[in-house]
């Protein structure tokens, strides 16, 4: 999971949480400076989460968070809900991807869910 800005475009991201569907099996790898958690959610559903223990991601840098996973069987598009914390901020990262603006949606999304296509094998 890339994190390419803090949030507001100013604010220090100190926690990451992503969330999978329970067609996936995901675990956090580690990164220094910041604590790992998996939980297991409601409906099967994996919650990962990165947590600064120091210095948190600056609102210009890039951060990778790394882990490992196991696809789901089946080809399709799939969601990613991911929660990037910045102090008392929190960007939502959920929102559905509608595209580029529309008469019928004057502006694109603000925070589109981030998506990973599976392709058939």
């Amino acid at each position: 999971m890339r994190i390419p800005h803090g949030c507001n475009g100013n604010l220090a991201t100190d926690q990451v949480r992503v969330r999978f569907s329970k067609q996936w099996k995901a675990a956090p790898k580690s990164l220094q400076g910041w604590k790992k958690q998996k939980l297991r959610g409601r409906n099967g559903r994996t919650i990962i989460t990165w947590s600064a223990t120091g210095t948190p991601l600056a609102a210009d840098a890039v951060g990778d968070f790394r882990m490992r996973v196991r696809y789901p069987g089946e080809p399709g598009l799939y969601a990613t809900p991911t929660i990037q914390v910045c102090g008392d901020v929190k960007s939502r990262w959920t929102e559905p991807d509608r595209g580029g603006a529309t008469a019928d949606h004057p502006y694109p999304s603000d925070y589109p869910v981030p998506k990973i296509k599976v392709l058939s094998r």
